[in-house]
């Protein structure tokens, strides 16, 4: 009977092997799972692509770049005919965003690769680079400056993405200024090219040009063609030719004038420059080697505007250019830039920075702007000479006035009078900062114009003590209160010296001596007790015990409001607890508690006001023990030199259960009537109102019913003598 049982036990034992290895393999494999997870790639998205746009194009173009990688937030490449040009990260789909230019390379089609770093994986793009002609004029001098009439043009040709090593044969034309436009060539130039497509040659115009003549004696601007063959273009710029060095003067600048092309004998031409309808200058100059050659300085009162130059024949029968030597140049005036910044050196926004033209020792106020918030502002003069700068603030001066001569666009500092200001408050006693101090500042200034003004800012102080106010003026009277607890501990009237870059106040909340005096209910000094303070405002702790003898506790306390606790002198119950304004030196304060070896009389009375004598009075204070008494003869226990405050009284009639309880607050000698409504006192027996009124509800009914009895006898004794 007994075997197949055992048999099926053998099964479960089986079957629960099993299923514990397989748990046990499961665990493994998580275990390896999780610990080599950080060394595996990582996941991987959609297959790598990639997409280029525009798919042809120049050397130098900027080709934007799509794509995909399957490595999410994994690193790719970007190649150019396995030239890297550009890498980075793709996002955790996958993707990214790219750019870069073509590098110089030949033309045709050329591949552009993607490579997936982690994966290995890669996508190609195929791109078409054309070539591209490029000419221009390299010896060219950066605006205001220019090139003048008679110079020679140094003429670059390039070409990008060509063949590799080729051979290109062009010609470069140049056509003059219009009306002329006379065209000159020169004879072919070789272009070969690298192994990168690239190649670049240089001429000189007009020396490397045909026909014979060409030049550049005219004023205007020069056409510049490179020519593919007879008559396509490949490119074309070109290059402005002058009267002047420049295109604009400032006053007290030369003018430097160049005409060429007056070969006629004994030959000079008339120099006029003219502003508006006014002739400035009408010089005659003889011309040398064919050239006309004058020099003219702007006059330091020259108006701002366009002016006119123009160069013409003096003589009959002299030179007469088909393109007229006129041109225009321009006085655009004085660039001033100032910059405001405060006595730390930096930069002041906001203030009115006013220029002055001195003349005949008289200012003049020719221009007026704020600065930005940078200190910047830039004005214009329209002339050259002595000026000077005033800087306002809240109108206030706040800069000394220096005069400056000024010739050319300039830049100028101006160094305010304006000052950081840093306050702050420690406490006198342990030196460290306060907080929750209230600073007033009272700021008075007279402006320009001599009118009084008055500003007031308010802090209050964090746990570092300080208060920064920034930018502030030097010229004011300053009024400085600082207040705790809404008291004023502090009151100074200042003013900043010259030249501070910083000016730092120090408040020191002032430390006094608190003596307490401590007495009883009876006004006894007490000796030995303790006593602590609380500060209001800054939670500083002081304890100390009474001089046995005098009673007193001295402190040496900061400035502020106090909390002040008087206890018994086991520490367990507070005698008295105040709050003392510390605000004046050797302060002397009596904390005087009212409860302690205070005096309770406990009257109890009865129903009737009757005293009830013989009756036991408890009493109860919490962390005081309980003390009992029997009223005497007039219904009066006396409780002397208690602890009072918040007390319990419970009157007893009979036995230790109190019949009533009463809350009495005790202090100084009170005294506490009791009356007991359900007690009565007769004939110095104490009873229960209610049994008396039984009693005397029986009475009542004896009496009536003795009379009762009494009248109906009577009645019949009547009766019956009848």
């Amino acid at each position: 009977m007994f075997k197949p049982f055992h048999n099926n036990e053998e099964g479960i034992s089986l079957r629960t092997s099993i299923k514990t290895r397989k748990i046990a393999a499961f665990l493994i494999v998580l275990f390896l799972t999780l610990y080599i997870s950080p060394f595996l790639p990582t996941t991987f998205a959609a297959e790598t692509a990639l997409t280029v746009s525009p798919n042809e194009g120049f050397v130098g173009d900027l080709i934007n770049v799509n794509g995909t990688i399957e490595t999410l937030s994994g690193n790719y490449s970007i190649l150019f005919d396995s030239i890297e040009v550009a890498n980075g990260t793709a996002d955790n789909e996958g993707k990214f965003t790219d750019s870069f230019t073509i590098p110089h390379s030949i033309n045709g089609t050329h591949t552009i690769q993607l490579q997936d770093i982690t994966s290995a994986t890669t996508d190609e793009a195929s791109f078409v680079v054309k070539t591209a002609y490029y000419v221009k004029a390299v010896n060219v001098p950066d605006e205001p400056s220019q090139l003048q009439e008679g110079v020679q043009v140094e003429i670059r040709a390039n070409i990008t993405g060509g063949g590799t090593s080729k051979l290109y044969q062009h010609n470069i034309a140049v056509t003059l200024p219009t009306p002329a436009s006379s065209t000159y060539y020169n004879a072919t130039l070789p272009l070969l090219t690298n192994e990168n497509g690239t190649a670049s040659n240089t001429l000189i115009y007009p020396t490397d040009f045909l026909p014979a003549g060409a030049h550049t004696n005219y004023t205007g601007t020069y056409q510049i063609r490179l020519y593919k063959n007879t008559t396509t273009i490949g490119a074309e710029s070109s290059f402005f030719i002058g009267l002047t060095n420049a295109t604009t003067y400032q006053r007290l600048d030369w003018v430097d004038i160049k005409a060429m092309n007056y070969t006629k004998t004994n030959e000079n031409a008339t120099v006029t420059i003219q502003f508006g309808n006014k002739t400035l200058l009408s010089q005659k100059v003889s011309a040398e080697n064919g050239a006309i050659i004058y020099n003219w300085q702007i006059p330091i009162n020259a108006s701002m505007g366009s002016y006119k130059i123009t160069v013409a024949t003096a003589i009959q029968d002299g030179t007469i250019k088909p393109v007229l030597d006129v041109q225009n140049f321009t006085v655009p005036g004085i660039s001033v830039k100032l910059l405001t910044t405060n006595l730390n050196s930096e930069p002041l926004g906001g203030v009115n920075a006013t220029i002055y033209r001195i003349f005949q020792s008289q200012e003049t106020k020719i221009a007026s702007s704020f600065t930005n918030s940078s200190g910047w502002t830039v004005n214009t003069l329209d002339r050259g000479g002595n000026y000077s700068f005033k800087a306002f603030w809240k109108n206030v001066q706040v800069n000394e006035t220096t005069p400056v001569l000024i010739q050319s666009d300039s830049s100028w500092t101006i160094t305010c009078q304006i000052v950081h200001m840093e306050f702050t408050v420690k406490d006198g006693k342990t030196d460290l900062p306060m907080p929750f101090i209230y600073l007033n500042l009272n700021i008075n200034y007279r402006t320009v114009t001599n009118v009084s003004q008055t500003e007031t800012e308010i802090y209050l102080t964090n746990n570092t003590g300080k208060w920064i106010l920034r930018n502030q003026l030097v010229k004011a009277n300053y009024t400085i209160r600082a207040y705790r607890i809404e008291l004023l501990f502090h009151n100074t009237t200042f003013t900043i010296p010259q030249g501070e870059k910083w000016f730092n106040i120090s408040i020191v909340c002032p430390v006094y001596s608190l003596t307490v005096h401590v007495e009883d209910a009876t006004q006894a000094s007490l000796g030995g007790y303790p006593i602590e303070i609380y500060e209001f405002a800054g939670g500083l702790y002081n304890k100390t015990t009474t001089d046995l003898n005098s009673g007193n506790a001295t402190f040496d306390s900061t400035f502020g409001l106090y909390k002040i606790r008087l206890y018994n002198i086991e520490g367990t119950i507070i005698l008295n607890e105040t709050y003392y304004s510390l605000i004046d030196a050797n302060a002397f304060f009596i904390l005087r508690s009212s409860i302690y070896n205070a005096n309770l009389s406990v009257k109890v009375l009865d129903y009737l006001g009757r005293p009830m004598p013989n009756v036991k009075v408890k009493l109860e204070r919490e962390n005081v023990g309980q003390r009992e008494l029997t009223t005497d003869g007039n219904g009066v226990a006396f409780f002397e030199s208690i602890i009072g405050g918040d007390c319990l009284v419970s009157i007893c009639i009979s036995g230790e259960t109190p019949t009533e309880t009463v809350k009495v607050y005790v202090e100084k000698s009170t005294v506490a009537t009791i009356t007991l409504e359900k007690y009565m006192v007769i004939f110095g027996i104490v009873t229960e109102t209610t049994q008396f009124g039984v009693f005397i509800t029986l009475i009542v009914l004896i009496v009536l019913f003795t009379f009762f009895l009494l009248y109906r006898r009577r009645r019949q004794k009547t009766s019956t003598e009848k």
